[in-house]
């Protein structure tokens, strides 16, 4: 207990002892004065009650242990028990006045009191209302007082409330107090403007604030991204509006950054219904910002107060920009997406480009940070017309809070997403109609340029890969096709993917698949509105998030009392996987008169459910410019393949030519300034500058920049860092599908598992011409996965992609040279343009020359071609070179190997390959099979034979497969032979033997002269020949063949007596047996020889 009291003097009094009284400790208080005191000085004290017997002591120490002279006052109770009262006091300057220890010394012990002065200090007294139900609470915060007694009332409209309200003692905290008053209100009373006051009484003086619904509304906009990109300032924008002008007209407007108010760099101004005040600060300045507000005060009212914080971060943000399905034949919607894993802020310009233009930044619609699980996502939507898209290229520029400098744009142009010659476009169910109808109703648009093919093409549906024709309504108009496909709710339960295609009786089907994703889970819905709102329009946002992969429809309605709900679908923008979840989004835009009346919801309809979610209500009461711009230019892949040096170009572009006439362009690399090298140029609207550097110099840069300098004014540069690496890229180039009939595009994609710089240049020749470089169209690095992705485009006339081939070059940036070309022309994804015909080695040349000699053929019906065509040999999987004759002829182009036997014999394979730079190699190869068994070789004279030619019949059979390289030679008298190549035809497998045949057809007189034939075989892998089997008229087994058709003797078989036994009668019938069987094999051997010949 701590006594308040005047420090009257209170007399001597009269000292009265009585020696037979008890000792009686005292009781100690603390004395501080109760009102506040005039002058420097203050008095403090104690008091010590009912003691005995008289004898204390009194000893003052402050806050640092230091003595305090001190008086005191011993005075007799006037009471029967004659105990003693004693009083000290101190006086101390009242600006040291703070707490004090006051410790008093008796025979019957120690007690000390701390006693602490109190400076008086008023209290700060601020009103707060917050909605609850249908209740609205009013709490009144009474902050940082002193002493601790106070009162507080409320009133409503000047008369005084006696409940409703709940006061809290004080609470210390230090020297100080605070304490709480809440009153709860009926929403009525408060929606009816009813105005509230607190009041607190504290030393004698009344302290007011009052609160009522506020007649104006305040909205904070974030920084705005094209000021941040245009002017590198970040422009906050508060907008204060109020249906009563008289008062909005006595608003103020004020700004807080950090806590603290800020008057400079606001520029204040107001039109008809609204007030606004913009606020500046430059980079620097805005990255010292955490918390900024913007507060609206009337008089004695509440302030209304938005504010906003500012989250940093340093992570390196993913950006993906996406085409929204809904795109129309006027406008395309762009989308970027920017997610990171901490909450940071991202302000999102965007830009759009055609040749030369200088970048211009416009804001988007930029939706507000959404949690999606473990991760962060911030979307900014552009739309523009289809022209544009057409012809210009368009950025997502992404500018992190607390940053220097923005991060890598990310591009997309109308070269990014190809089209095919007739387009297809199938929309997911229209949520509308799913509400409205209660089915599932899915829009197939076919649209192409050229109408006479549109009109001939045909729509077909199919579900679950089945075709369906029920249900379905076709139409057209200018330029397009469509077919809509109605299911009702229990046939769509069924459909597990539904495909539109559009077909013609000469093209292939062109096909787009959706398919449905069902689920069971209960998704998460929340509705807001875009913070880029304008004044006549509102943008609301609804957000569907599941963990699991499921479709959503979801349909706007809005309503204005009782008027019956009607459904509109807004902006569906596709599914995105952030992180560990999934997150479907709609926009839907209204004017803000409607926003004012009506209300609206977000109605969200499950893939697979029987009924929709219960929807997400929202209406109105719910919850300076670069003078000039620099474009730095990467190293001219033409200039790189030509001339060999790296040649990079600034451009510096301004309105004001004044100003762009004073500029000087500098470059810097690797931090340093250089001077030589440099040509500086200009023409109307800009000034540019090149730098050039050779290989070697080029090898060691690492960053290089361009600035824009003016003694006035602060540099204005642009950098790039060139990225070395050693990996050899993936390169391959493709025919781009959108080529038109006057023109093709080419698209070179090269890929990598790190990021490094190439510079792609292409070329074109025709014939033996020079190859000249050109520069195509190279789109920045693409990050994509767990690779990087460079991209060049080259358009041409389809007249020189008909007559030349073209190539792609790539120089890695670090490395001494190019990497191998890759080649294209009309030929590349079509049938080869040449046939290959490998022979296997010419038996004539083997028995003549002891050498194998191999034959590659190549033909092909276009001669330009085939002149350009080189022929190899691999030999075991190696090209060989020596040993080869090459020649040609009409229509064909051939190549002739020879190997000695010696080197034959190490021969297992052997191929012959035709190559044309722009296409694959046309390849034929042969496999050389050896063994060591002697084969069995018959020659035989078939009854088939003319009145004019007669055809020898050579059979080798071997138990296992081995090649055999047969020659036929024939002699007359002692004449020596001379070998010739008859018909050998391909290995065949009969039973569990292997045949080789070769047919040898000589003219009748030749046969019935004095002429011996033989068939000679040389096994593939032997030192020499097997011994050869000779035919002649007068043969024991000519007119073998006739005899078997004819009878049933068996003229070749020798020696055969009458006197033999069983076992020769059966020898001679089982010969009969396989002689038979093998005139049936001899039939079809000698069938298939009379084909080859024809």
């Amino acid at each position: 207990m701590q006594h308040c009291d005047a420090f009257d003097y209170w007399g001597q009094g009269t000292e009265v002892t009585v020696s037979s009284e008890t000792s009686a400790s005292p009781t100690l208080f603390p004395l501080t004065p109760c009102d506040s005191e005039s002058g420097d000085s203050v008095t403090v004290g104690c008091l010590a009650q009912d003691f005995f017997p008289k004898g204390v002591r009194f000893q003052w120490t402050n806050a640092g242990k230091t003595e305090v002279a001190s008086d005191q006052y011993i005075f007799p109770q006037n009471n029967a028990n004659n105990r003693f009262t004693g009083v000290s006091v101190i006086s101390v300057p009242r600006l040291e006045a703070s707490s004090y220890n006051c410790s008093l010394t008796h025979p019957t012990g120690e007690k000390s009191v701390q006693v602490e002065y109190v400076i008086p200090t008023p209290p700060h007294v601020t009103l707060l209302s917050v909605p609850e139900g249908d209740k609205q609470i009013l709490v009144c915060s009474i902050k940082d007082f002193a002493p601790e007694q106070l009162s507080v009332s409320w009133k409503k409209n000047d008369n005084n409330i006696v409940t409703g309200f709940s006061s809290f003692n004080p609470q210390k905290s230090g020297a100080v107090y605070s304490a709480v008053s809440i009153l709860t209100v009926d929403k009525t009373d408060w929606d009816n403007k009813a105005v509230y006051t607190c009041g607190v009484t504290h030393k004698g003086q009344n302290y007011e604030k009052k609160a009522s619904k506020a007649p104006i509304t305040v909205k904070l906009s974030p920084p705005s991204p094209k000021a941040m990109f245009s002017n590198k300032k970040a422009e906050l924008k508060c907008v204060v509006t109020g249906q009563e002008r008289s008062i909005l007209s006595k608003t103020k407007i004020s700004w807080n950054i950090n806590g603290q108010q800020v008057i400079n760099g606001t520029i204040d101004s107001g039109n008809s219904g609204e007030k606004y005040s913009t606020l500046i600060r430059n980079l620097n300045e805005w990255n010292t910002v955490n918390t900024v507000s913007c507060s609206a005060t009337i008089n004695d009212m509440t302030p209304v107060t938005q504010s906003l914080t500012v989250n940093r971060g340093n992570e390196q943000p993913n950006i993906e920009v996406l085409i929204a399905p809904n795109s129309t034949d006027s406008e395309v919607t762009l989308v970027c997406l920017v997610t990171s894993s901490e909450e940071q802020d991202y302000y999102i310009a965007w830009s759009e480009s055609s040749g030369k233009d200088l970048k211009i930044f416009f804001n988007g619609i930029n939706l507000p940070t959404q949690k999606i699980r473990n991760s962060y996502l911030v979307s900014s939507l552009y739309t523009i017309t289809k022209d544009s898209w057409n012809r210009n290229m368009f950025s997502c520029n992404v500018w992190p809070a607390g940053s220097d400098q923005a991060v890598k744009p990310h591009y997309a142009s109308r070269f990014s997403h190809h089209a095919a010659p007739v387009t297809v476009k199938l929309s997911p169910p229209s949520p509308k109609a799913m509400f409205s109808n209660k089915q599932a109703e899915l829009k197939c648009v076919v649209t192409g340029p050229d109408r006479s093919i549109l009109s001939s093409t045909t729509v077909n549906w199919y579900i679950n890969g089945q075709k369906v024709t029920n249900g379905i309504i076709d139409g057209s108009n200018s330029g397009e096709k469509y077919s809509t496909l109605t299911r009702n709710l229990a046939e769509w339960k069924k459909v597990n993917t539904v495909s539109c295609s559009a077909t013609r009786i000469d093209m292939a089907p062109v096909t787009q698949s959706l398919t449905v994703n069902r689920g069971n889970e209960q998704p998460n819905i929340e509705v807001q509105i875009a913070p880029n709102s304008t004044d006549s329009e509102v943008t609301l946002v609804c957000l569907v998030t599941s963990q699991r992969l499921q479709d959503y429809y979801i349909a706007w309605s809005e309503r204005s009392g009782n008027d019956p709900e009607n459904f509109s679908n807004g902006i569906n923008l596709p599914t995105q996987k952030i992180r560990n979840s999934y997150l479907v989004s709609s926009l839907y835009t209204i004017t803000k008169d409607s926003w004012n009346r009506n209300m609206f919801s977000c109605n969200v309809w499950p893939a697979g459910s029987d009924q929709a979610v219960k929807p997400r209500y929202v209406s109105r009461f719910s919850d300076c410019a670069a003078p000039v711009t620099v474009k730095l230019s990467p190293p001219s892949p033409k200039a790189m393949f030509s001339n060999k040096q790296a040649e990079l170009k600034c451009v510096v572009t301004g309105q004001d030519r004044t100003i762009l006439s004073d500029t000087n362009i500098s470059w810097y690399i690797n931090g340093q300034q250089v001077t030589n090298g440099i040509t500086d140029g200009s023409n109307s609207g800009e000034k540019y500058s090149t730098l050039t550097r050779n290989l070697k110099e080029w090898k060691k840069v690492n960053t290089v920049s361009c600035s824009a300098t003016r003694i006035d004014m602060a540099p204005v540069t642009q950098s790039l860092t060139v990225n070395r690496g050693n990996e050899q890229p993936n390169i391959e180039v493709q025919i781009a599908p959108n080529s038109t009939d006057g023109e093709v595009t080419l698209v070179c994609l090269v890929t990598s598992q790190r990021l490094q710089d190439y510079y792609i240049a292409w070329s074109e020749r025709s014939g033996n011409d020079p190859e000249n470089f050109s520069n195509g169209i190279n789109l920045p690095t693409q990050k994509i996965r767990n690779s990087y992705l460079v991209s060049s485009l080259y358009t041409i006339t389809k007249d020189s992609w008909n007559r030349n081939m073209f190539s792609c070059n790539v120089w890695p940036a670090g490395s001494d040279q190019a990497v191998k070309p890759r080649y294209v022309s009309r030929f590349s994804d079509h049938a080869a343009p040449v046939t290959v015909k490998l022979s296997p080695p010419s038996p004539k040349a083997m028995f003549s020359n002891k050498q194998a000699e191999l034959k590659c053929v190549v033909t092909g019906q276009d001669r330009s071609i085939l002149s350009d065509t080189n022929i190899s040999w691999n030999i075991n999987g190696q090209q060989v070179t020596n040993g080869i004759t090459d020649g040609s002829n009409s229509g064909e182009k051939y190549s002739t190997l020879t190997r000695v036997l010696a080197e034959w014999k190490k021969v297992n394979t052997v191929s012959c390959s035709a190559t044309i730079n722009d296409m694959p190699p046309v390849t034929q190869s042969l496999t050389v099979n050896r063994g060591i068994e002697e084969p069995k070789i018959q020659v035989l004279l078939p009854s088939g034979s003319t009145d004019t030619e007669v055809t020898l019949v050579c059979l080798v059979t071997s138990s296992k497969e081995q090649d055999y390289y047969i020659a036929w030679s024939e002699s007359s008298g002692y004449n020596s032979g001379t070998f010739i190549d008859g018909v050998t035809l391909p290995t065949q497998k009969i039973n569990n033997s292997y045949l080789v045949s070769s047919l040898y057809t000589i003219n009748k007189k030749k046969w019935e002269g004095n002429n011996q034939f033989s068939c000679n075989v040389w096994p593939a892998g032997r030192e020499k020949a097997s011994s050869p089997q000779s035919a002649s008229k007068f043969s024991d087994c000519a007119g073998f063949y006739s005899v078997i058709n004819e009878t049933i003797a068996l003229s070749c078989i020798e020696n055969a007596t009458e006197g033999e036994d069983f076992n020769s009668l059966w020898s001679t019938a089982s010969s009969f047996i396989f002689l038979f069987i093998f005139s049936l094999s001899y039939s079809m051997i000698l069938s298939l020889a009379q084909m080859k010949k024809k």
